[in-house]
């Protein structure tokens, strides 16, 4: 699947799927007691919309 060029994907009044980007960062490699490069990645991220809420929520919440 390919991802649009705006990297937000919006599902109506339900909210709204985009791209969060991680740099690369260091980590600890717990067993072996190392420091470790960890790399770049892009993950879905999804935001829901205010009438998404309402609806699980309740209207009075």
């Amino acid at each position: 699947m390919h991802w649009p060029r705006e990297r937000r994907s919006s599902l109506g009044w339900a909210g709204a799927f985009a791209l969060e980007e991680t740099p690369v960062h260091k980590g600890y490699h717990s067993s072996r007691k190392q420091p470790i490069d960890v790399a770049a990645r892009k993950s879905p991220v999804f935001k829901a919309g205010k009438r998404l809420k309402e609806k699980v929520n309740g209207a009075g919440a």
